[in-house]
């Protein structure tokens, strides 16, 4: 927590206030780039057995949560439970306890087998989808994709993520993938790589900026580093494409790599392999209409959403409900081998959120924000063990 920040914590069931004290419960609130919906995780000191004992938290029952500062503006998540439970009893003769709750977005609630059909680009269609929910704010990039879409039994979000995002495409992406996702601020996103990347938070995220620097809310505390690894990635190196026709002929066309997407980026891949190698396989019907042209692009691109953040750092930082998913921040790292505060030119720079998790711990009243940002590239520094011309891009 930063000195001299306040916050406001309100919670609301089924639209009545709640009149429970911040520091009788505890939350998490995890959204992701990767994930439909924001989930929490809600614990309530139950010491009496009162809440279980009136049904409090009942699945299928609403929640809203406000949270922020108290001299700004704060995010209210309407939200519904889908699970209670409560590992330890503490009482003698009575359920008491501590007590979890896991809730996720109110949209969940709508999500119902539907079997339809839409004559429009994907960005329309899923902003016609959207249309009457709830939320605060609805972000969408614009797709091309014109072509008849079918839903067959599926419901809205299986519809989204099975069968429209694995092929949207824009010209304005840069060969970018699409996401769609709901943060923590209540808003719903359909937004490709490269918009996260201009959606900078202000300032810079130092860590290591030493014991006389004051701290601020983009302070961090501590960080730790990771990487996908050959695991995830191997299949993505070389990746080729072929037509295909009713008779079981194929005719090869290309090959696509991870270093190829997005097309903007600079720096390096920090992956070194033979482009020679042949570690998976596209296929695409042979007759292409104008839409389906469009469609096996965005195929293609999409395909590497999930190897798009190489590099990655979990990072914490003090409570700022205001970062979500989606968002992108300036990291500064000292480089290793620096007598003053260089920045790392491996680590520094621009990173893309993939997950933003807000904790309040009501026992002491205290709160922190974890951050996992990852990028693509690096600026490896040219030295006889860096191997650099050998790195990808």
């Amino acid at each position: 927590m930063v000195a001299g920040n306040a916050y406001e914590l309100n919670l609301k069931y089924e639209g009545e206030p709640l009149d429970l004290d911040p520091r009788s419960y505890s939350f998490a609130i995890v959204d992701s780039i990767f994930d439909s919906f924001p989930k929490v995780i809600l614990t309530i000191n139950d010491v009496a057995g009162f809440y279980q004992e009136h049904l409090f938290g009942v699945e299928g029952s609403n929640l809203e949560i406000e949270f922020g500062y108290a001299k700004g503006k704060t995010s209210k998540l309407p939200l519904v439970f889908l699970s209670n439970e409560i590992d330890s009893v503490d009482g003698t003769d009575r359920i008491s306890g501590t007590v979890k709750y896991v809730l996720t977005h109110k949209w969940y609630k709508k999500q119902n087998i539907k079997s339809r059909a839409f004559d429009d680009r994907i960005s329309s269609i899923v902003r016609e989808i959207l249309k009457s929910s709830d939320f605060s704010k609805i972000n969408i990039n614009d797709t091309g994709n014109k072509s008849i879409w079918y839903q067959p039994l599926m419901s809205d979000i299986d519809f989204i993520q099975k069968i429209l995002i694995p092929k949207a495409y824009s010209n304005n992406s840069g060969r970018s993938p699409f996401y769609f996702f709901i943060t923590s601020n209540n808003e719903a996103n359909l937004i490709h790589y490269r918009a996260m990347l201009n959606n900078t938070v202000p300032g810079e995220f130092r860590y290591g900026a030493g014991d006389d620097q004051e701290e601020t809310i983009n302070t961090i505390f501590s960080i730790k580093r990771l990487h996908l690894g050959s695991q995830v990635t191997k299949s993505y190196r070389n990746i080729r494409v072929f037509s295909g026709d009713n008779n079981g002929s194929f005719n090869e066309l290309d090959s696509i790599s991870i270093n190829d997407f997005p097309s903007s980026l600079s720096g390096k891949v920090p992956i070194i392999f033979d482009s020679n190698d042949f570690t998976d396989y596209m296929t695409f019907q042979e007759k292409e209409s104008y839409g389906e042209q469009e469609n096996n692009k965005g195929k293609r691109i999409n395909h590497f959403k999930n190897v798009i953040g190489l590099e990655k750092f979990v990072i914490t930082i003090p409570f700022n409900p205001t970062i979500v998913s989606g968002k992108s921040i300036n990291l500064i790292t000292v480089a290793a081998n620096s007598t003053s505060s260089d920045p790392s030119l491996n680590y520094s720079g621009k990173y893309v959120v993939e997950e933003s998790n807000h904790l309040w711990a009501g026992i002491g009243g205290t709160g922190l924000t974890k951050l996992i940002i990852s990028r693509k590239t690096i600026k490896a520094p040219s030295s006889e063990i860096t191997l650099t011309r050998k790195l990808g891009g």
